[in-house]
């Protein structure tokens, strides 16, 4: 026997009614349809807290950069807040089983949203990298760029170790404050970024050092 439509939307599923899964249903299929339009006014919005800067003239640049994790940020949280917004769908008495759920199901989530977070950092990071980049070409001075990349290098670096140290921390309880104790993460990071461009900077130098030192003249150098 067939359900009317409203005994359908008042008949439970899961300790839920049937018009708690339709919102829910309606409500992620809304974000996922319009994700990239929601996340593109949510982008423009923060593009006005730079807007008096240098980076003011690489609006396409920022948008390029953030609307895709933005986009996946937006809906990871409608999915956890629609399903936290539901009753346990399992026998409430089941404490064991309850709590096994929620422990995968919160250690999912926030396994997710930390490399979602890192993601739209790093992402952030190469905007003001960018920033950076387009100011040094403004310049003649040639170490502007040397430093830019080395300074991109730098922030990646740092993001994904943090995220690391986050996943470890809230995903899988381990201790983070130890192992920050026992290396820096600063310093971790310049070991890994300096090693090949300090190399090139270094000489870099030695090759303008020397081409200066050849070609001033006699006088000069007296």
């Amino acid at each position: 026997m067939l359900l009317s439509v409203s005994e359908f939307l008042n008949t439970e599923f899961f300790q839920n009614t049937g018009r708690q899964w339709c919102w829910l249903a309606g409500v992620i299929v809304f974000v996922i349809l319009f994700k990239r339009y929601i996340s593109k006014f949510i982008s423009l919005l923060l593009f006005r807290l730079v807007q008096r800067t240098d980076a003011s003239e690489l609006p396409e640049e920022f948008l390029r950069l953030i609307l895709k994790p933005l986009q996946y940020l937006i809906v990871l949280e409608t999915i956890y807040f629609g399903f936290k917004a539901l009753n346990y769908p399992f026998d409430p008495e089941n404490e064991v089983l309850k709590n096994y759920v929620l422990l995968i199901a919160n250690g999912v989530y926030k396994f997710l949203f930390v490399l979602n977070v890192a993601w739209l950092v790093s992402r952030l990071g190469d905007f003001l990298v960018a920033v950076l980049n387009h100011r040094a070409l403004k310049t003649e001075d040639p170490w502007d760029d040397q430093l830019v990349v080395f300074l991109k290098e730098i922030i990646r670096i740092l993001i994904w170790i943090i995220a690391f140290l986050a996943v470890l921390g809230s995903v899988f309880a381990v201790n983070i404050y130890s192992i920050v104790a026992g290396a820096g993460i600063a310093g971790i990071a310049i070991a890994f970024a300096a090693q090949e461009t300090l190399q090139n900077v270094f000489g870099s130098i030695s090759i303008s050092v020397s081409y200066t030192h050849l070609t001033l003249p006699t006088s000069d150098l007296v």
